[in-house]
């Protein structure tokens, strides 16, 4: 069951106002009515006919003042007053030979308040009821069927208000009145119709105004944010170039010092031996060139990473198979000599990025599954893994020891070495060169057990040639 209707607080209001103009026009009516009996100007029959207009009046406003406190459309109820006025009107006015006189127009009022309280059809429907009945009282007054019960009260000469061209004037020029009314209510003043326009014309400038407001906003809305993603990706850049930092300080304050302390240490002790011991001051002279190569190598491999974001230039789709060959071509006397393996097994995907450095990132970690692998024959391969929307991962497995899980993440810091790893060749940068060249390509890589060799397992993580990102 439908909730009931919430009555419109004016619509209430101007009900309420009609029945009391209503009630005045009743009290008025009662007092001439009075008025002219206590003084004779009527005669007994008409006088009658009066103070039964007047009840009958009483009667619908009664009901209408009850109606409009109930929870009913005070518009219907308005509507049914005005229908029953124009019966008890046009009945008075019959019975009181008023159909040919001024009084008539009455009516009217019926019709032109209808548009007030319902709309411009009710007025039309209003009208066209009152010309039914009109038409149907004037045909039974020219026929006599009503004089038995509602006689006729004849102001003129009845020869006269029944000739046809009478009756047909009378006919028309109601008729005329009535629909013209009907027509013509309802229909707006100037006034109203220009302060309407005025008010739409405001409206649409409010609007348009409203509108451009709205797309400056959403424009300042959409830079607000290019600002502040631009600021995210700045501030992650600090970010990272913060830690790269602390990587060169660690670097340069402990990597570097090491070998330069050991040169350091052997020129004092070459200086103090003299020429009597040859062969030491042979040994450690031995010394100091390795450690001094050492030191080129640890400076080359930061020049490496301090240039990796001018080399991204020339990022474009590239196809990770012919990756593979380039890092294997390129390893092949390294293979040949470790009597290693290397191959792609089944088809690899195509990423984004700098088809050098990428083989580049390949050939770092083929090299460390040929120094850490099987002794007896490292091998190495490399298959495509499951990615998420926008990646691809490929997956490098080798046959060695494996890296303990607790040491997973010192593995890719600069010129950071597991214990076990000393007597290995090598400063420790190799790794720490794959992960940033992986960062500012977007991507990254991480560690863990192998699924299908027995040693390591690196994915490596790259955009999809349809979604390409740098992170720099």
């Amino acid at each position: 069951m439908a909730p009931p209707r919430a009555l419109d607080p004016l619509e209430l209001a101007r009900a309420r106002g009609f029945v009391r103009v209503h009630s005045i026009i009743l009290l008025i009516a009662v007092l001439l009515v009075t008025a002219l009996n206590a003084t004779g100007q009527v005669g007994p029959i008409l006088a009658t006919q009066s103070l039964v207009f007047c009840a009958s009046v009483g009667i619908l406003t009664a009901v209408g003042a009850w109606a409009t406190g109930l929870a009913l459309r005070p518009a219907r109820v308005v509507l049914s007053m005005l229908y029953g006025d124009s019966v008890i009107g046009l009945v008075l006015m019959y019975a009181a030979g008023e159909f040919e006189t001024p009084a008539l127009s009455f009516l009217l009022l019926c019709v032109m308040m209808a548009p007030m309280f319902s709309g411009r059809r009710d007025a039309l429907l209003l009208g066209t009821f009152q010309w039914l009945l009109y038409s149907a009282l004037l045909v039974s007054r020219q026929y006599g069927v009503l004089d038995a019960i509602l006689p006729y009260n004849y102001m003129l000469p009845a020869e006269a208000v029944r000739a046809l061209p009478f009756v047909l004037d009378s006919w028309i020029s109601f008729t005329i009145s009535i629909f013209g009314t009907a027509t013509l209510a309802g229909q707006a003043s100037v006034d109203i119709l220009n302060s309407t326009a005025q008010l739409e014309r405001e409206v649409g400038s409010k609007t348009r105004e409203l509108a451009d407001a709205r797309d400056r906003l959403a424009a300042l809305n959409a830079n607000l944010e290019a600002a502040n993603r631009h600021l995210a990706a700045a501030n992650q850049a600090l970010q990272r170039n913060n830690v790269r930092l602390d990587q060169f300080n660690s670097a340069v304050s402990h990597d570097l010092r090491a070998p330069l302390q050991t040169i350091v240490a052997r020129a004092e002790l070459i200086s103090m031996i003299g020429p009597e011991e040859p062969q030491r001051i042979q040994e450690m002279c031995e010394s100091l060139v390795l450690a001094a190569e050492r030191m080129s190598v640890q400076i080359d491999e930061l020049m490496k990473l301090s240039r990796l974001e001018d080399r991204l230039k020339d990022a474009t789709v590239v196809n990770l198979s012919a990756i593979v060959e380039r890092a294997t071509g390129n390893l092949e006397r390294a293979l040949r000599t470790a009597g290693a393996q290397a191959s792609a097994v089944g088809p690899l995907p195509e990423a984004w990025g700098n088809f050098t450095l990428l083989a580049e990132v390949f050939q770092n970690l083929f090299e460390n599954g040929i120094k850490y692998g099987d002794p007896a024959g490292p091998r190495i391969e490399v298959r495509a893994v499951e990615a998420p929307p926008g990646r691809v991962c490929v997956a490098i497995e080798d046959n060695g020891p494996g890296v303990p899980p607790d040491e997973r993440a010192r593995i890719f810091k600069l010129f950071a070495r597991l214990s076990r790893d000393a007597k290995k060749e090598g400063v420790g940068a190799g790794l720490a060169i794959v992960k940033r060249i992986l960062e500012v390509h977007g991507g990254d890589i991480r560690v863990e057990d192998a699924q299908h060799l027995s040693g390591a397992r690196f994915v490596v993580s790259l955009a999809a040639p349809s979604a390409p990102k740098r992170t720099s």
